[in-house]
């Protein structure tokens, strides 16, 4: 695509005309209209063609985000594990667990505890304690594993 059809459509100078940033611009269209098919398609698409020094972080976490969305756990996996950025992989990963808990909580799979926030599931010799607590100041959840012998 030329320059001079990119710079028709995209809103910024153009010195930033290539396709990378028409698929980034694509991909916030979508993104803001939450059709996640496509922001999976053109996030993807800029990642592929971006320079090697362009951050591409924030097209990283759109891609998991919409993967996540539409029950794409393995491409969100994927995405997180190509992820060059430590504490993104950490956020990410934290994200892949919780929404593991929350599907094994809503199949059944960890009956619910009566009264509390504990989650129990048998073991031969051992249980599994998984307890979601608020975390001060952010409000976010957290998933916290605890193994108890008995």
């Amino acid at each position: 695509m030329g320059s001079e059809a990119l710079s028709a459509i995209l809103p910024y100078p153009s010195t930033q005309h290539n396709l990378s940033n028409f698929y980034r611009h694509l991909t916030a269209l979508f993104d803001h209209a939450l059709h996640d098919y496509h922001v999976i398609t053109f996030a993807q698409a800029a990642i592929d063609a971006a320079s090697a020094e362009e951050d591409t972080l924030d097209l990283s976490e759109k891609l998991f985000k919409s993967n996540c969305a539409l029950g794409l756990y393995e491409n969100a996996y994927m995405t997180m594990i190509l992820t060059k950025d430590k504490e993104m992989y950490v956020n990410l990963l934290a994200t892949l667990g919780n929404i593991s808990i929350l599907m094994l909580l809503q199949s059944g799979a960890i009956p619910r505890r009566s009264g509390g926030s504990y989650v129990r599931a048998g073991g031969d010799k051992s249980t599994h304690a998984i307890r979601i607590r608020r975390i001060r100041g952010n409000g976010r959840r957290k998933a916290f594993i605890q193994n108890k012998s008995r």
